[in-house]
């Protein structure tokens, strides 16, 4: 397996994630939610910008 550092080329990947992640996390909760994606989170969105994001 091959670990790199994050791209800008990536991001499209990480919103994908991102999305089925929260539906995960939220799969055994009772009623409904609106998942904001990530790209419009901006609390969210600034804090993976400032992380440092390795991708496998």
């Amino acid at each position: 397996m091959t670990v790199r550092e994050y791209t800008e080329s990536d991001f499209p990947v990480v919103c994908s994630i991102y999305l089925d992640a929260k539906h995960d996390e939220l799969q055994f909760e009772s009623g409904e939610f609106h998942i904001v994606p990530l790209t419009q989170d901006a609390a969210i969105l600034a804090a993976f910008k400032e992380s440092a994001v390795v991708v496998f």
